[in-house]
């Protein structure tokens, strides 16, 4: 065998058994006059620390909190300038870049133009302005028109997407930092554009980046002279102190834009950046965090001194204090182990007022009383002793060797002993013979562990008389303490009567006719019946003294203990586990259910529960059996006590009420009676108690269910009472007829639809009786007889019938009613007619059906009238032999003709009997178009086909062939064959190839068209651009010197040559005016289109908005209609509006109430728009003249205008494919009408052109 000698106890050194020996310190073992200064100084330390470091805190987070505020505030005021200021450069740089002489060089760079621009761009250059470095002028294709100074080298490649940012507004844009040559600097660029917006190059202005003294000043006095202040770009790659590059922060400030510390060159900085709005830079200002703290810092020292201060003066005040303590507890300490040894003599000094004083003061008064107490205590044992003589039951008193010291009166009467037999003698001398050997041990125990007690609980103890009988008794024992040692005082009673009651009772329980068992409060097992040896299968000896929990099952142990308890408690005659099952568990591992009555009982060996167990598995039985047909009821089920709580459900009512049972039980049943049914349902309920029968709830009323989503049901409910053990219960049976209600609403609105549709129907309906009588008659039928409804009622149904069918119809009527069949056709003995009451005969189609209504048999006859159909049958006829003419042939899988019709004979020349049994492929040897298998496949897969093949004639013809083939299927869904229909298209084909050539031959003539209207179009963009700038010229001199005499030499002119210059100056105005009306016109023709859904609402307002501007005093009421859309040129589209609108505001302009109207009308199938006025309208004599150029109905005193905006709308119109016209009376108005059709204009794939 292997030892393990780490397992047996290692001998320890003497210095390790010293260590263990000695007691390990704790600062409980100091003495108090030591641990009150210890402690009073550790708090005043942890006081004094945790204040200064808490103000400390708060000084430093407030001077942050300054510093962080007022950097805000600098970078935002630093951003806003910076700001403002590059908005002026830009400004100035963007007007200078539009001024004449830099356009001028850009469209003809010759050496006039070029100085003129030199000397306009000289004024970026002059000496106040220290931040400029170079001014460049590129052209619009972005190579370099000049430089100042002329020295300077152009950095194209670092500007291209500036150029690209001042194509669009605002047409200027500020540039990145950068370091050229070791100096920092940025451009700013403006597009150089001529009067029409067309760009015609860009100025760039280099510039250095620097603060002046005054910014540098500002940031000294906010943030102290080591404030530094920083430049960088958003998209990080330069940061600079405006001198040099320097290293980036750590923290991304361009992304936080918030408050950041980190280190520079080793130092704790605060900084915080901002970004410069329109600039792709931001400001970054730095703060070191030292001189912020130097405030702090001082502070903390201060508060260091006196903090050390204030703890060596309590450090002081607290031994003087424990000194004044100690003392007096010292002689407390003293005096109260005088007391524990015995004596009482003792004072304790209280001549102090204080809390020690009283304390003394105290003690001194406790050990009087005590001694007091101890006198009187000797006394009360006197008078116990006589009380004890006294005693009704036996009192014995023995000694620690279980001698008898003491014996009264009662314990001689009830043993036979004389006193003196019994002092000093073993108290075993009383005990039978039998308990003799264990009686020391017990005596032993006792004494050991010595408690007032009953003596041999749970066991039947009995004493030995001096004659040698026994006698029952019960034993009380109570330990005594006194000064000659442990004494045991026992209290012994004669149970003998007590016995025989017991034994009575017994025999009571044991004739229970139900299982009776008797459980102490330990949960034991004291009695138990024969009935219970039956119920549960153990025998009597099997159970008593046994735990009560051997009797309950598995699942309910853990708990039962806990309810035993509270049953001990709270004790009471009830029944156990109401409203719960209960089961016992049998010996052999089956339960059964029981019901359990609990009754406590008190008796001198203490409390117990005599428990009535009834064996109710046949009621459970029962029980389970109506429980089964209620939850497998069809309807719902539900059980009410007479206090209407529930007391039962089953499962249909958990579906309709979307309640599970266990939110249903033991609660009222008005949770499921809507809200407006309270206040009744309980006097309901009353009255259905008081006179229980079974009957339907609600009579005559709609009753309603509601759910437990909230939702109502209609319902009906049948009321059971049941008489139970627990009183007169309802049993309700709730049937949801939601589904019935749906369908009697379905029923009664299918039979108004029926009844419509019997009064609608095509066909005639006619319903008979058993006699063949018409009890109903159709609209239909009165048609279709010529026979009305009032006089065919009660007619016999053979009057509408031929005579030669009559009798034979009549016999199928009453034949067809002794079948069980509901439905079949008429007809099936050959050909019906009907007889119309003129006398005409006509074929028919008939139908009858039949239906037993209250045990009488009525027939429906539905009757059509087929005569149409048999004339179409003829004309099908007809055209069956005409499609036989169509070349039409079947063939199966394998290609073997299995039908050939004439057409086919006719089309390729084979007879029927030739073509049979040929595969067609070789018979016509076709030319597929693509492989023939995958034909197949597509055929296969699609179920047809359909293409161009060439076939060959008997004759030798070769045929271009329109073939489609249909894949045709069994009744399994298997292919079988292929029906195939051919068209001869060779002549359509070679029609085909003659059109191709012709369209060809167009295609080239309108390409040939298409370039000689580019060149017009050319030449027209050119003319307009003449006239756009070389007209316009001449036209502003004129406008502008007639304003320079009229301003200068105003007091040298004369009234007429007043007059005369402002003739000139209004006729050079309108002539620019005409121009520009032209060139619109001209755009509007020439301009590519750019269709989008357009709000012509929208468009109208705008338009009106701007005439407002122009004379907003004016009366005038505008109506325009909402969601007006179109789809068209927006851009047009408003230059049409803006005419028509316009041409409505001025000749309203004489109305002192003028009415302005847009919107939109249909009339005669057409779809069109309008702009109504009630202004000087026109003579529809000229009406014809309105969308001519140039034309005008009013002279220019009357109405300014041109002639051209009506010109421009019929243009704009027609190329949306619409038309315009107008109709107006003079002085009353005028109206202008025009049509948007909503389709793409031919040839417009384009956008609209930009520049209008």
């Amino acid at each position: 065998m292997i030892v393990n000698n780490s397992l047996r106890p290692q001998k320890k050194s003497d210095s390790e058994r010293a260590e263990a020996a000695a007691p390990r310190f704790s600062i409980l073992d100091l003495p108090i006059k030591r641990r009150l200064p210890l402690f009073f100084g550790t708090l005043l330390l942890l006081t004094v620390s945790t204040f200064t470091w808490y103000s400390y805190r708060e000084i430093k987070d407030s001077a942050f909190n300054v510093s962080r505020q007022r950097l805000e505030g600098l970078t935002q005021q630093l951003a806003s300038l910076f700001q403002q200021s590059s908005v002026i450069l830009m400004a100035r740089t963007y007007a200078v870049a539009n001024e004449s002489p830099v356009r001028r060089f850009l469209q003809d760079p010759s050496a006039m133009n070029r100085s003129e621009a030199l000397n306009t761009l000289k004024q970026f250059t002059s000496p106040q302005d220290v931040g400029g470095v170079q001014t460049e002028l590129w052209k619009v294709d972005r190579t370099l028109a000049l430089t100042l100074p002329d020295s300077a080298k152009p950095e194209q490649e670092k500007i291209d997407e500036l150029f690209n940012q001042c194509n669009v507004e605002p047409f200027r844009a500020v540039g990145a930092i950068r370091f050229i040559n070791e100096t920092i600097v940025y451009p700013a660029v403006a597009q150089v554009r001529d009067d029409s917006g067309k760009p015609l190059g860009y100025l760039v202005r280099w510039r250095r980046l620097a603060s002046s003294p005054d910014l540098r000043k500002q940031l000294t006095d906010l943030l102290g002279g080591q404030a530094s202040l920083y430049f960088a770009n958003t998209q990080g790659d330069v940061f600079s102190d405006l001198v040099r590059p320097v290293s980036q922060p750590p923290s991304g400030l361009n992304s936080t834009m918030q408050v950041a510390e980190y280190l520079r060159e080793g130092f704790q900085v605060m900084a915080l950046g901002r970004a410069i709005k329109g600039t792709p830079w931001f400001v970054v200002v730095e703060v070191p965090t030292k001189p912020l703290l130097a405030e702090a810092n001082q502070f903390l020292r201060r508060m260091l001194l006196m903090g050390l201060i204030v703890l060596g003066a309590g450090m002081a005040a607290a031994i003087l204090l424990s000194r004044n303590i100690t003392q007096p507890l010292q002689s407390l300490t003293q005096a109260a182990g005088a007391v524990s040894s015995g004596d009482y003599s003792h004072q304790v000094p209280a001549t102090r007022r204080d809390e020690l004083g009283v304390l003394a003061a105290s003690f001194n008064a406790m050990v009087s009383k005590t001694r007091e107490a101890q006198r009187e205590l000797e006394r009360k044992v006197q008078e116990r002793t006589l009380q004890l003589e006294a005693a009704p039951c036996a009192m014995l008193m023995v000694n620690q060797e279980g001698k008898v010291t003491l014996v009264n009166a009662q314990a001689e009467q009830l043993f036979g002993y004389e006193r003196s037999e019994l002092l000093d003698q073993p108290i075993e001398m009383l005990v039978p013979e039998r308990y003799r050997g264990a009686h020391p041990d017990h005596r032993k125990i006792f004494s050991g562990h010595p408690m007032t007690r009953a003596m041999g609980a749970g066991r039947d103890l009995y004493g030995l008389r001096k004659d040698g009988s026994e006698v029952p008794i019960e034993i009380g024992l109570n330990p005594i303490q006194t000064e000659s040692g442990a004494f045991v005082l026992a209290s012994i009673i004669d149970i003998s009567e007590r016995r025989r009651a017991d034994e009575r009772f017994r025999l009571v329980v044991e004739a229970a006719p139900s299982a009776m068992i008797m459980v102490n409060d330990q949960g034991l097992i004291s009695l138990v019946n024969t009935q219970t040896e039956r119920l549960f299968g153990y025998q009597r000896t099997e159970l008593l003294g046994q735990r009560m929990e051997m009797l309950v099952p598995e699942r309910y142990r853990a708990s039962h203990p806990d309810l035993r308890t509270g049953f001990f408690q709270h004790p009471s005659t009830r029944s156990m586990g109401a409203g719960r099952d209960l089961f016992g568990l049998c010996k052999d591992g089956s339960e059964v259910p029981i019901e359990i009555g609990l009754n406590p009982i008190r008796t001198a060996e203490g409390a117990f529960v005599l428990a009535s167990i009834i064996d109710i598995t046949e009621r459970k039985r029962s029980e389970d059996r109506f429980r089964q047909v209620i939850e497998r009821a069809p309807n719902g089920m539900v059980m009410v006590d007479q206090k209407g709580r529930i007391a039962l459900v089953n499962v249909q009512i958990e579906k309709s009420f979307g309640y599970a049972r266990d939110e249903l039980l033991g609660q009222p049943i008005e949770m499921l009676v809507p809200q407006r049914f309270h206040a009744h349902h309980l006097s309901y309920r009353d009255d259905f108690i008081s006179n229980p029968t079974a009957r339907p709830m609600g009579a005559g009323r709609d009753l309603y269910g509601l759910r437990k989503d909230g939702s109502e049901f209609p319902v009906e409910i049948g009321l059971n009472p049941l008489d139970t053990e627990q009183g007169t219960m309802v049993l309700g049976t709730i049937v949801d007829i939601t589904e019935r209600k749906q369908a009697e609403e379905k029923l009664r609105r299918s039979q108004e639809q029926l009844a419509g549709v019997i009064g609608s129907a095509m066909d005639a309906i006619i319903m008979i009786d058993e006699a063949q009588r018409i009890i109903l008659f159709n609209s239909a039928a009165e048609r279709m007889f010529l026979y009305p409804t009032e006089d065919a009622i009660g007619q016999p149904l053979d009057r509408f019938i031929p005579e030669r069918f009559r009798a034979m119809h009549n016999q199928h009527v009453e034949g067809f009613g002794k079948t069980h069949v509901t439905r079949r056709s008429m007809g099936a003995l050959g050909a019906l007619y009907g007889l119309r009451a003129d006398g005409e005969e006509f074929p028919i189609e008939a139908s009858i059906s039949q239906i037993e209504s209250e045990g009488k048999k009525l027939y429906t006859v539905i009757l059509r009238d087929i005569s149409e159909r048999k004339r179409a049958d003829e004309a099908l006829k007809e055209q069956a032999r005409i499609l036989d003419l169509a070349p039409v042939l079947i063939r199966d899988l394998n290609g073997r003709i299995l039908f050939w019709n004439t057409g086919a004979e006719q089309m390729y020349g084979w007879t029927t009997a030739e073509a049979l049994k040929q595969v067609t492929h070789h018979l016509f040897r076709t030319e597929f178009p693509r492989p023939e298998e995958e034909i197949k496949a597509r055929l296969l897969s699609r179920g047809h086909w359909e293409g161009e093949l060439i076939h060959n004639t008997k004759d030798g013809r070769q045929l271009v062939i329109a073939s489609h083939w249909v894949l045709h299927r069994d009744e399994q869904g298997k292919p079988k064959a292929i029906l195939e229909v051919n068209n001869d298209v060779t002549e359509r084909k070679q029609a085909e190839r003659e059109v191709r050539r012709l369209n060809q031959e167009l295609e080239q003539r309108v390409a040939d068209r298409t370039a000689q209207l580019e060149a017009a179009n050319k030449e027209l963009e050119a003319f307009s651009y003449s006239v756009s700038h070389d007209l316009r010229a001449p036209l502003r001199h004129i406008n502008g010197f007639s304003q320079a005499l009229l301003e200068d030499y105003a007091d040298r002119l004369d009234e007429d040559g007043k007059g005369h210059l402002k003739e000139v100056r209004s006729a050079s105005q309108e002539m620019a005016k005409l121009i520009d009306d032209l060139l619109q016109l001209a755009r509007v023709t020439r301009g590519e289109m750019r269709r989008e859904e357009v709000n012509l609402s929208e468009l109208a307002r705008a338009v009106i908005e701007e005439l407002k501007k122009t004379n907003g005093k004016r009366n005038v009421t505008i109506e325009i209609k909402e969601g007006l859309k179109t789809l068209g040129d927006k851009r047009l589209l408003r230059v049409m509006l803006n005419n028509l609108l316009g041409n409505a505001w001025k000749f309203t302009s004489h109305r002192e109430q003028a009415e302005i109207s847009f919107g939109h009308k249909q009339q005669n199938g057409e779809s069109f728009y309008f702009v109504r006025d009630n202004g000087a309208g026109f003579d529809m004599t000229y009406a014809n003249k309105l969308f001519g150029a140039f034309q005008r109905l009013h002279t220019a005193g009357e109405f300014e205008g041109t002639g051209i905006g009506l010109a421009t709308v019929q243009r704009i119109i027609n190329r949306h494919g619409g038309r315009v016209w107008a109709d107006g009376v003079v002085n009353e108005g005028a109206a202008f009408y025009f049509t948007l059709p909503n389709s793409r204009e031919t040839g417009d794939e384009g956008q609209s052109d930009s520049t209008g």
